[in-house]
């Protein structure tokens, strides 16, 4: 019995916070796919993510949703199980719809994020995902390529 209460409020709380997921998103002019970090502030191996997380954050906020998850807080434990987290650092990949796409446990620098992003079929405005603008030439060879 006790575990099936336990279930009822793991179920309720996932749709509740969905819920509230979906009204802040609403909220933006458009919705961006995200990058859930779920770790540990006392996790070494999830401080190492901390800078990566800060870059994805001031570098690429406009073109996906970089976020951290405490598991160790107790308010985010039922979060962590309704997502299926065993070990930590783990990285989930979300489509602007809030579908998984991907889920990586360990470290992820910034790059194999950009670069999962863009294996995972996400194309930004710029041509690469480092935030710089392809220069003009580039721009004339891949119009070229494409022909």
């Amino acid at each position: 019995m006790n575990r099936l209460l336990t279930l009822l409020f793991l179920f309720a709380f996932s749709i509740a916070l969905s819920a509230q997921v979906a009204s802040s998103s609403a909220e933006t002019s458009k919705k961006l796919p995200r990058m859930v970090d779920f770790g540990s502030k006392q996790c070494k191996a999830c401080k190492a993510m901390e800078k990566v997380l800060e870059a994805c954050i001031e570098k690429h906020s406009d073109k996906f949703k970089t976020e951290f998850i405490d598991v160790w807080q107790q308010e985010n434990q039922a979060l962590a199980q309704a997502n299926q987290i065993q070990s930590i650092p783990t990285q989930v990949f979300f489509s602007e719809e809030d579908k998984e796409l991907y889920r990586h446990t360990g470290f992820l620098s910034e790059d194999e994020i950009l670069d999962k992003w863009k294996e995972l079929g996400f194309v930004f405005e710029t041509d690469d995902l480092s935030g710089k603008p392809a220069s003009s030439q580039e721009k004339q060879t891949e119009a070229i390529d494409q022909e």
